[in-house]
């Protein structure tokens, strides 16, 4: 069982902060409030740790932008680590490893909506932009699903992950 921190939140650079958790080496890691980013999609996953690790409110600068997925879940050494508790990258955390899984899920659910919300994005026809060549047309099968990932689903998950991390959040039921 890891040593568990007090959950904290913080402003900084006009953002609200969420933390996780911190490192062997003492420093901490912030998640980002979610943000409506560039008129379109949904900027969320990031992971900061700030010039000042103990105020971080008074910190200059951030030392350190990272994604959740790939530097706290993903592959290490090859080891997959699907629960963010057991991330190699956090000795201490401010949630429970049954709040981990649930976690885990949700970002996970995060990142696969974003995608399919970036796929209906494209107009004309729904593509992934590797190329201009659009040999099948889903527009009609997925009209509407970009408008109700962003507006409905993802500030659902957005919602049950702050909860999560909030002060006074009490660990939750599967």
């Amino acid at each position: 069982m890891k040593n568990t921190l007090k959950k904290q939140t913080v402003s900084v650079f006009k953002s609200k902060y969420y933390l996780l958790g911190e490192d062997k080496c003492g420093i901490k890691y912030w998640l980002c409030h979610p943000s409506w980013d560039n008129d379109w999609y949904w900027g969320f996953g990031y992971v900061h740790a700030f010039t000042n690790n103990n105020h971080p409110e008074r910190s200059k600068d951030i030392i350190s932008h990272e994604h959740i997925d790939g530097s706290f879940i993903g592959y290490f050494e090859d080891k997959y680590v699907q629960n963010i508790y057991d991330s190699p990258r956090l000795t201490k955390t401010t949630f429970s490893e049954k709040d981990g899984w649930m976690l885990s899920e949700l970002f996970k659910q995060f990142y696969l909506l974003k995608d399919i919300a970036g796929y209906c994005h494209k107009k004309p026809v729904p593509g992934c932009n590797i190329s201009t060549v659009k040999d099948i047309d889903f527009s009609k099968e997925v009209n509407g699903w970009y408008e109700t990932i962003n507006e409905v689903m993802l500030p659902r998950i957005f919602e049950k992950i702050i909860n999560i991390l909030s002060p006074n959040a009490e660990e939750h039921e599967d």
